[in-house]
């Protein structure tokens, strides 16, 4: 999820370049498929290994042509990866909201029921 837009994969390209560096190059050091590191230049971070596997991949090309890796990285993750969750959002805490309200209903409506009854 992009929340902005950032230049990351271009940067990255330039630097590889300005190093004299080829993708095939950079994969030979990094060991990233020359297939990840054209993704991240074109910033496509969806044709990657998700988790922390992005993160590192991107830290570690960054490292490799010159630029801060761990800069990188974060740039990375504010950029593209979604916002984590707040407690309201979470949407394992609806279902058990939604079994509360459901139990709450029942038992006012038996209680209703059996005061009824008994009068």
């Amino acid at each position: 999820m992009r929340r902005q837009p950032p230049d990351l994969g271009q940067r990255l390209r330039r630097a590889r370049e300005a190093k004299g560096l080829t993708v095939a190059d950079v994969a030979a050091t990094t060991r990233i498929s020359a297939r990840a590191l054209l993704a991240i230049e074109q910033e496509r971070f969806n044709e990657l290994p998700g988790g922390i596997f992005r993160r590192t991949f991107v830290q570690t090309y960054a490292d490799t042509v010159g630029l801060d890796g761990a800069a990188c990285a974060r740039s990375y993750v504010t950029s593209f990866e979604p916002a984590p969750l707040s407690a309201d959002d979470d949407p394992l805490e609806w279902p058990r909201a939604t079994v509360a309200l459901a139990i709450a209903i029942v038992l006012a409506v038996l209680f209703t029921g059996i005061l009824a009854f008994t009068a």
